[in-house]
């Protein structure tokens, strides 16, 4: 069976190498591309023009060395012309002076191997002559036998002179002097003055033609080609070649050679081939000098450096080529041995792909799904037991120290024997935490609490988690080793992790810490220490980890209390606001004072909603449905905090002032109103009093008073005589009644105290009102006030 898997595999086992191999290839061949394309386009055109730099530079230097020579030239000119031994009477006296001055030109020319001859030409001297280093010649012998020029005889010499307006070089010949020696030479004519005007004097340079053609021909260097310098007019002055140009000579190469700019490369195709060309102006005279050559030879450098790249680049795809098997190879081989491995631990299913990782991968799928039933088992097992043993030891269902030794080692647990602590960590403003997270949610930030804690607790010892949902959080049992100071140690736990839920997570956690102990089967006791110091959250807030050993000791406050109960159950009746939510800040000032235990503040707290409720009863006050809601959270008292319970207690105690107010403000109106209706009812009544108004209401002459006052705008005696002249008024002028009838019948019992009162209201007595309203005309004054 394993030879025919063996069959199955091998033809298929190298199909991953290839991929590897082609892989490790296209990356060599990228980056090669990449060098190849860079030096190609950069580095090559780069070293194009530091080649062509490196030619105009030396025709640069040669131009230079020439340039410099025709300065020493023109200097030494100026200072011939100024020599006073060889001024023209003194020259062409003869004898002494002009041996002197024969003398004075040699010194001249030993100075220089650049210069074959010197001599001076007086132009307008009577006797043509030529008084040089040499000797002094006729000047026909000097141009046609001394130094015989092509195409420079005597006539031709003097129209030159005359027409000389400055510096003059002639092309570079090969001359025969003094019949001897057949000699490269050039003639360099300088006018005395050299200001544009004709000249009396020439100053007149055999120049060693072969010095210029030497110094020139170094601009070729090693290369092939031709150096010419030519004057303004375009004339050849000298040239250098070689074979390289073939059959061109100076003049044919210049008249295919473009107008280009000094100091620039140009290339030029000719019948012959490509050449190149390099230019460069004199900036002493009007000379332009040019260096031609094959353009093949004139990139060599770059074409044996490209050359010698290439070749690397062979060589580096070469080496690549072997480096990239090596590797495949080398990377191919684990999955080699575990392809074999697979197939012999006796895998159902044989290679049958092309891809041997996606065999292996399927098959080690296939594997892992089988046992990831067993794990999950295993996990759920092992997470079972330790929740169970830590269930059992918080509730104290352990009973014996060996019994908690084996449970721990049978759920895998180290807890250590020195010291113990148990750590309670709520989770802050709880309703809100199950309000926005679902139940799964809820559950994995809860065991995030625990991981955290547990991870954090081994920085002292071993630390065990569970979820404890009654207490809104997790229990956490710490096992240290001996330590110089474990409550710190163990309160160093519990901020830390306090801190990371701060800052990583959307919610806080308070943290209880149970006094360090040594017997671990005191645990529930202790956990019962961490439970109560959890709760004083209530009195110092969210956030915060508290120790048992600071917590409070019981104590009373009952007798300080009820003042405030009072000035608050005032208030509302009052209702007043401001006066209620004053009393409760005051007693919550005052409960903060002092380190009351949490019981006792909460009994304080729930004593003031019980005073509060029952004042609510007594004035048969009905709630709204917000109100209502209010009343039965403050009853439930699910409150984490003192803040809290005082803000639930403020709103609602604000609410019911303002409900009390309103009531009041209602009851008010109702008793104006029924006392206007009984005051109109019973004005004519002449025993009709304020003692007997108060007396039908049940209140104080003195209270009826005031608020009649306060929602009338009058004093009830005025309202009484204002109703009783009214009917008064009317009764005159509608009754044929007798003053005496009217004051009986609106109330009055004495019929002067009503005509007094009826003339200061009225300002007339009611007997000329009442003729006043029959007649249309008053009484006299005199007229029987009955």
């Amino acid at each position: 069976m394993a030879d025919t898997k063996k069959s199955v595999i091998s033809p298929r086992l190298y199909s991953r190498m290839k991929t590897y191999f082609f892989s490790y290839m296209l990356l060599v061949v990228l980056l090669l591309v990449g060098i190849g394309g860079y030096m190609n386009t950069s580095f090559f055109h780069t070293l194009q023009g530091v080649v062509e730099q490196s030619n105009v530079a030396s025709l640069q230097q040669i131009r230079d060395q020439i340039d410099q020579r025709l300065v020493e030239l023109q200097r030494m000119s100026v200072q011939i012309s100024r020599n006073t031994k060889l001024l023209p009477y003194m020259i062409t006296q003869g004898g002494f002076e002009a041996a002197q001055a024969n003398q004075e030109l040699r010194s001249y020319g030993s100075t220089s191997s650049f210069l074959l001859d010197i001599g001076v030409y007086y132009a307008q001297a009577q006797a043509n002559k030529v008084y040089a280093a040499s000797g002094v010649y006729d000047l026909d012998t000097f141009l046609e036998q001394i130094y015989p020029f092509e195409g420079l005889n005597q006539s031709a010499f003097e129209r030159l002179v005359s027409d000389l307006k400055g510096p003059l070089i002639m092309p570079v010949q090969s001359i025969v002097i003094n019949g001897t020696n057949n000699t490269d030479a050039t003639l360099y004519l300088y006018p005395v003055p050299n200001n544009g005007t004709k000249p009396y004097e020439v100053i007149i340079y055999v120049i060693n033609g072969a010095e210029i053609k030497k110094t020139v021909g170094g601009a070729l260097k090693q290369f092939e080609g031709m150096a010419v310098v030519i004057d303004k007019q375009g004339q050849p002055i000298v040239s250098v070649s070689s074979e390289a140009v073939g059959s061109l000579d100076s003049a044919q190469l210049l008249a295919h050679l473009p107008d280009q700019p000094s100091a620039s490369v140009q290339t030029v195709r000719l019948s012959e081939g490509s050449y190149s060309s390099v230019r460069l102006d004199s900036s002493v005279v009007p000379w332009s000098y040019y260096v031609v050559m094959p353009t093949e030879q004139f990139l060599n450098r770059v074409r044996h450096t490209q050359m010698i790249f290439y070749v690397t680049i062979l060589t580096t795809l070469l080496l690549g080529i072997v480096l990239s098997y090596m590797l495949a190879t080398h990377n191919y081989k684990p999955i080699k041995r575990l392809l074999e491995s697979l197939r012999n631990k006796g895998t159902s299913d044989s290679y049958q792909g092309k891809d041997e990782l996606g065999w292996i991968s399927r098959t080690i799928e296939d594997m892992s799904i089988e046992n990831s039933g067993l794990r999950s088992r295993l996990r759920t097992k092992s997470a079972m037991i330790k929740e169970k043993l830590l269930s059992d030891l918080l509730k104290g269902n352990v009973k014996s120290k060996a019994d908690i030794a084996e449970l721990l080692d049978t759920a895998g647990m180290k807890l250590g024997d020195d010291h113990f602590a148990v750590l309670l960590f709520i989770i802050d403003d709880y309703r809100r935490f199950e309000e926005t997270n679902t139940t799964i949610i809820q559950n994995l930030l809860k065991y995030s609490i625990i991981n955290v804690a547990e991870e954090i607790s081994l920085e002292a010892g071993y630390g065990y988690g569970i979820d404890m949902t009654e207490n809104n959080g997790v229990v956490v049992l710490v096992g240290m080793e001996q330590m110089v100071d474990p409550l710190h140690m163990i309160t160093e736990v519990a901020e830390k992790t306090r801190q990371f839920f701060e800052q990583s997570f959307p919610f806080t956690v308070t943290v209880g810490v149970s006094d360090i102990f040594e017997d671990a089967l005191a645990i529930p006791k202790y956990f019962r220490q961490s439970y109560e110091s959890a709760q004083y959250r209530f009195m110092k807030g969210h956030n915060c980890v508290i120790q048992y050993q600071d917590l409070p000791s019981p104590t009373s406050l009952s007798q300080p209390m009820h003042e405030f109960e009072e000035q608050l159950v005032k208030a509302l009746k009052q209702g007043s606001k401001e006066g209620a939510i004053r009393a409760i800040h005051d007693e919550m000032i005052e409960i903060r004072r002092y380190d009351l235990a949490v019981s006792f503040v909460q009994s304080i707290c729930f004593r003031l909603f019980d005073g509060v409720v029952k004042q609510l009863e007594e004035i048969n006050l009905p709630l709204n449905h917000e109100g209502e809601r209010e009343k039965v959270a403050l009853r439930a008292f699910e409150f984490e905090t003192l803040d809290e319970f005082e803000r639930a207690f403020v709103r609602f105690c604000g609410r019911l002032a303002d409900d009390i107010s309103m009531k009041k403000e209602s009851k008010n109106f109702e008793l104006r109103d029924k006392l206007s209706t009984y005051i109109h009812d019973n004005y004519m009544d002449g025993t009709l009093s304020l003692s007997k108004i108060a007396e039908q209401f049940s209140l104080s002459p003195s209270y009826l008073s005031r608020y009649f006052k306060n929602q009338m705008g009058i004093g009830i005696s005025e309202y009484v005589d204002e109703l009783r002249m009214e009917k008064a008024k009317e009764l005159l002028q509608t009754n044929n009644w007798t003053v005496k009838e009217v004051t009986e019948q609106v109330g009055y019992a004495d019929q002067t105290y009503f005509i007094r009162k009826f003339k200061k209201r009225e300002g007339i007595t009611p007997q000329q009102y009442k003729l006043l309203s029959t007649t249309g005309e008053p009484a006299g004054s005199n007229s029987d006030p009955t």
